[in-house]
């Protein structure tokens, strides 16, 4: 492969050069965008559409030769699972909903939206192959693929509620938020991810090994894109 870059070397001294893009390793942070794949069978159904994550992190590369790289990355972010309309019959048998519900347990109410948030801290370790030179920070073609482990050290419920009158009749009047933190959710994850990248833009796509539930589970899939910003040339 040709390169669009001199690797290892700067062509003014002939001395190894040990950062940037072209340089035996490469430290650059990155933003992505996810939107998660609703799911059947035992999942929680979702909207697909609204229900996304945002991530920042730091990616660390170290390049083997010209085509092949190791690296590994820290990331910081949070997921919303945004629920389609659910019909809760009777909020204390509700998990989300619990009997404590805003102290308003006599009080008819409809359930207009809701959603729960993960907060995730991840590491990831990826192999990186570089199938063709080019673009304007020399990251060329490349795909990624890897695996990632995080921890969830926040899980929380919100909920959109419109109280409703004896007869049943919306009161326009009284609105209300009901939010609260999900204490025995699970607190770890782990899976797979792949990336087809040209230059600082990737799409990507990873899959959940195991199951977080809340109590139904929630989707495993995502794909989404990915943004680099260069640390050096």
């Amino acid at each position: 492969l040709r390169s669009s870059c001199t690797y290892y070397h700067t062509p003014a001294t002939d001395k190894v050069s040990s950062r940037g893009v072209c340089g035996k390793w490469n430290l650059a942070p990155y933003l992505t965008w996810g939107f998660i794949i609703p799911q059947h069978g035992n999942h929680m159904e979702i909207k697909g559409g609204p229900s996304e994550s945002f991530n920042f992190g730091l990616r660390f590369k170290g390049n083997i030769v010209q085509w092949y790289s190791l690296g590994g990355s820290v990331e910081i972010g949070a997921s919303w699972f945004r629920f389609n309309k659910r019909a809760v019959a009777n909020k204390a048998d509700d998990y989300y909903l619990s009997p404590e519900c805003i102290g308003i347990d006599d009080m008819p109410f409809q359930l207009r939206k809701d959603k729960v948030r993960t907060s995730v801290i991840n590491l990831e370790f990826y192999q990186r192959f570089r199938l063709m030179a080019g673009g304007l920070f020399h990251y060329g073609l490349f795909i990624d693929t890897g695996i990632y482990g995080g921890l969830i050290f926040s899980n929380r419920y919100k909920g959109k509620i419109l109280f409703l009158e004896d007869d049943g009749a919306r009161d326009k009047r009284q609105r209300g938020i009901y939010s609260r933190a999900i204490n025995n959710a699970d607190r770890f994850q782990w899976g797979v991810r792949l990336r087809l990248g040209f230059d600082i833009v990737a799409i990507y796509a990873q899959y959940r090994f195991n199951d977080i539930t809340h109590p139904a589970q929630l989707p495993n899939a995502e794909v989404g894109v990915q943004l680099t910003m260069p640390i050096g040339k």
